[in-house]
């Protein structure tokens, strides 16, 4: 099989091709491949790290925008409330947070008005505008949703992500972030961020 010099020198040849393809196979797996599992393990690591300390960092600014809104609204009367709102809440001028307000309890507000929310939302320009929905006689008692008694239950707690709110004429994708608050043993209200579900 072997007689002639050319024969003996391709086999030789095929033998050493196949050896140095198994050795660099083994230098692969036992040198290359576990620096880059460690490498791309670091990378996803460093990304998720990243990906999380972005929504915290929007998470604190949301619950900053809360909490501003909150101390002023219970300080300010109900006009300069409803003038101030929109300012609160874009002062961030951060497009994820849908919109935001303030939604006393019945006739807390205003002793002649059972229904007296101040929200404001954004439009398909980006723009904030008031959605008195809420307000309105078509609507049902917010103070009654499962939204609204979401935000009370949590007037001890920082800011969270709270179930999508439902029949408020909003994209279904919405979900809330609430924060309660309870002014002097009196209930003032919940003030509801929504942002897009998508962004966290």
């Amino acid at each position: 099989m072997f007689k002639t010099t050319q024969s003996r020198f391709t086999a030789t040849m095929i033998a050493f091709f196949v050896a140095l393809l198994l050795v660099t196979v083994w230098v692969i797996n036992q040198f290359v491949a576990p620096q880059l599992v460690d490498s791309e393990s670091r990378l996803v690591r460093y990304q998720v790290d990243s990906l999380a300390s972005g929504i915290v960092e929007q998470m604190n600014r949301v619950q900053a925008q809360q909490r501003a809104i909150t101390e002023a609204a219970s300080v300010m009367d109900s006009a300069t409330i409803d003038t101030l709102l929109p300012t609160l809440v874009n002062q961030y001028q951060d497009s994820n947070v849908f919109g935001g307000g303030i939604w006393p309890l019945p006739n807390r507000r205003d002793p002649a008005k059972e229904k007296d929310s101040s929200f404001f939302a954004r439009n398909a320009s980006n723009e904030l505008q008031v959605n008195t929905y809420w307000n309105s006689d078509a609507a049902d008692k917010y103070w009654e949703q499962p939204w609204y008694k979401d935000g009370m239950a949590r007037s001890e707690r920082p800011v969270c992500l709270g179930k999508s709110l439902s029949g408020c004429r909003q994209p279904a994708a919405a979900h809330q972030l609430c924060y309660g608050h309870l002014q002097k043993r009196h209930g003032l209200g919940c003030r509801h961020h929504r942002r897009d579900a998508g962004v966290l």
